[in-house]
């Protein structure tokens, strides 16, 4: 699957490029992880499942139509978990638990993918 390894790879870095602890530490992953690794990877679900359904040409329609919505949606459900992960488990958790609610996101992103797309104006 894409989800482990990404999230393995990711939380790696973030924790190197992180190094401070406590509520400002977790702030900060927080913020990285929010603003630079959700749209990326939302970016990297759509690329794939597009391609891998034979729908290259549509990727980018379907960021220009539902990138926004998508990591807001995203900020919703993540950045709760996020600063609860961050904060209170112990780093060689973070992947576990974040595999978790990785199943409802990804449900969530697979529908959204398969929502049909408009004529963008």
């Amino acid at each position: 699957g894409l989800v482990g390894p990404v999230l393995t790879f990711w939380y790696g870095t973030l924790g190197k490029l992180v190094t401070a602890t406590g509520t400002k530490g977790t702030l900060m992953r927080l913020a990285l992880d929010q603003l630079v690794f959700s749209p990326i990877f939302a970016c990297m679900f759509f690329t794939a499942l597009f391609t891998l359904e034979g729908h290259p040409q549509d990727i980018a329609q379907k960021l220009h139509q539902d990138l926004w919505e998508v990591v807001q949606a995203n900020w919703k459900l993540w950045i709760p978990f996020q600063f609860v992960n961050f904060r209170f488990v112990p780093p060689q958790y973070h992947v576990a638990g974040a595999n978790v609610i990785a199943l409802v996101w990804n449900t969530y992103l697979s529908w959204n993918g398969h929502r049909t797309l408009e004529e963008v104006k």
